[in-house]
């Protein structure tokens, strides 16, 4: 039963996206896994498909840009509280924005949520020895948005991306940097 969701909704992305099934197959798993979904639920695999086949449609990106950015980041997304829905929108625009390899995108979301997750655990730098405490304080100075919502709670990586494109229009180009 697991096989055939799984096989169904392989079969429909193939179709609607021009891959070969393995890859398809491939990037659903790595989603589901990552977003810890059933993939014996045709109709949960069958809603990812649509909603990366929505994206395609909407966006100057593909579905197969989409889903291999999603396969590279899903799994570290979950990690700080990001949405199926909120990555497939950050992984659309920036890569219809960008149009920067697929593998990088997903890497480069890796990355961010991976940095974030070490703030969050008081890490003081990063793999590359740099100091993580500016992105709270510069976050702070230059948008007037605080990571934390109390002394010892942080907020959602989503929360902060959503009231950080409220202000965007607004900021200079220096705090933009």
């Amino acid at each position: 039963q697991e096989s055939m969701g799984l096989i169904k909704a392989t079969n429909i992305g193939a179709a609607l996206s021009g891959q070969d099934a393995k890859d398809v197959a491939d990037q659903l798993i790595a989603i589901s896994n990552g977003f810890r979904m059933n993939t014996s639920n045709a109709k949960e695999l069958n809603d990812v498909v649509s909603k990366l086949t929505v994206a395609d449609n909407k966006s100057a990106t593909s579905f197969k840009e989409i889903a291999t950015a999603m396969q590279g980041s899903s799994n570290m997304a979950q990690s700080v509280k990001v949405d199926f829905n909120h990555l497939l929108s950050y992984i659309s625009t920036v890569s219809s924005t960008t149009r920067q390899n697929a593998s990088s995108i997903g890497s480069s979301f890796a990355a961010q949520f991976a940095r974030y997750q070490n703030v969050k655990g008081g890490q003081k730098f990063d793999a590359e020895n740099q100091d993580l405490s500016n992105v709270e304080r510069d976050l702070h100075k230059y948008a007037d948005i605080n990571l934390r919502s109390d002394s010892k709670t942080f907020k959602s990586y989503e929360t902060v991306i959503d009231e950080l494109s409220k202000k965007w229009s607004k900021l200079d180009e220096v705090s933009r940097a």
